[in-house]
């Protein structure tokens, strides 16, 4: 019922959000060319292709996964734990 009746909210909200995108693009565009430094850690994607078959390999890439988040970032170092990492490692 809302949406009937507001069906231009609808759209205006769908072109702000294409806009709000394009000016992201553009903006990581401008810094990438300026070599200016973001406070994002690195990516890291596409573990599925770097993970082999069975139980332990998942292990290993989600332990991988973690460590390349929490030690990406300088400030997010002091959130880990020795224990965290063993229990992840031991599976």
């Amino acid at each position: 019922m809302l949406r009937e009746r507001y069906t231009t909210s609808l759209v205006d909200s769908k072109r702000i959000a294409k806009i709000r995108d394009k000016m992201a693009s553009h903006i990581e565009e401008r810094n990438l060319r300026a070599n200016v430094q973001t406070s994002d850690a690195p990516g890291f994607s596409d573990i599925s292709r770097r993970c082999g078959n069975g139980l332990k390999s998942v292990h290993d890439a989600a332990l991988l996964a973690m460590m390349w988040q929490i030690f990406g970032r300088a400030i997010d170092t002091c959130f880990v734990r020795k224990r965290q990492l063993s229990d992840a490692a031991s599976g």
